[in-house]
């Protein structure tokens, strides 16, 4: 076939050993194992080819060398080179495997494009139909979801006022795990409604930051302890956390609540760390009488 007439041959697609992809059905993994061969047998054939014009290459190169040699004055032998004759009848079958090779894979290219234009409509039909139903499928998994997401989000409140009101660490207090706890963590109108941002309840309030660890608290200076409390407005049931079984700790968070002049200090918080604080007293004085 002259070369003129391979034009599907020029479209670069045609030449890729990913041009047929793998899996459409058996038919067409047959053709695509064909091309895959053609295009193998073309890359050794061109290896050959290759080879054989480099050798040849090689050895005029050399001989042009030793005649510059010579004629410059230098007592060199001329290399042995291949005869021309040699040559064509070395190139010869190779280059008829070339051509033979190209022509096979033009029909095939061709027997491809034929066989697609012939079955790919009702190979397609398949495609489309299972596409169809993986699109419902999907719709229907998606909606699943949805419901899911909804239900999740229905009983969010319920759930979550349970598990920051009941679960640890709000039953159970030790210096080294216990949280402070704010208010709104524990207030049903404070929990954020998952579905829209907004909090569960009348209120609107924005989440309560990260409650801080016991230790930071304990270890603030008098105004850092004022402004924190200035700032989260803890109530009774985290001061006394705060202060645990400590008369020094209680005796600070009273200066601290106290501290604020524009602000009247809270008489129940107060008076509950005020019976902390006086314990060393009471304390002292019994060791005083048993003295």
């Amino acid at each position: 076939m002259p070369v003129e007439d391979r034009r599907l041959l020029g479209l670069q697609a045609t030449l890729s050993r990913t041009w047929i992809p793998e899996g459409v059905n058996d038919e067409v993994d047959e053709l695509r194992e064909r091309h895959l061969f053609l295009l193998d047998a073309q890359e050794r054939n061109s290896d050959a080819l290759r080879a054989v014009r480099v050798r040849f290459e090689q050895e005029d190169i050399s001989r042009a060398d030793a005649l510059r040699r010579q004629l410059g004055g230098e007592r060199v032998r001329l290399p042995a080179t291949t005869t021309e004759s040699e040559r064509e009848r070395e190139l010869e079958p190779l280059e008829a495997e070339r051509s033979a090779l190209l022509d096979a894979l033009e029909a095939h290219v061709r027997l491809v494009l034929d066989t697609a234009a012939e079955r790919g409509g009702a190979w397609l039909g398949v495609y489309e139909r299972e596409a169809r139903e993986l699109e419902q499928l999907r719709d229907e998994a998606r909606a699943t979801l949805r419901m899911a997401e909804d239900r999740l989000a229905a009983r969010f409140g319920e759930r979550e006022w349970l598990r920051r009101t009941a679960g640890p660490p709000y039953s159970k207090f030790s210096d080294d795990q216990t949280r402070i706890i704010e208010p709104a963590q524990l207030a049903w109108d404070k929990i954020p409604d998952p579905r829209d941002g907004r909090t569960i309840g009348n209120g609107n309030w924005p989440t309560p930051p990260a409650p801080l660890p016991l230790a930071d608290v304990q270890q603030m200076t008098a105004e850092q302890m004022a402004e924190w409390i200035e700032r989260d407005g803890p109530g009774l049931r985290q001061m006394l956390i705060v202060a645990g079984d400590d008369p020094e700790i209680a005796g600070r968070l009273i200066e601290a609540e106290c501290s604020d002049d524009e602000r009247a200090p809270d008489t129940d918080i107060v008076n509950a760390l005020r019976q902390i604080a006086e314990r060393d007293e009471d304390e002292g004085d019994e060791d005083d009488g048993d003295a």
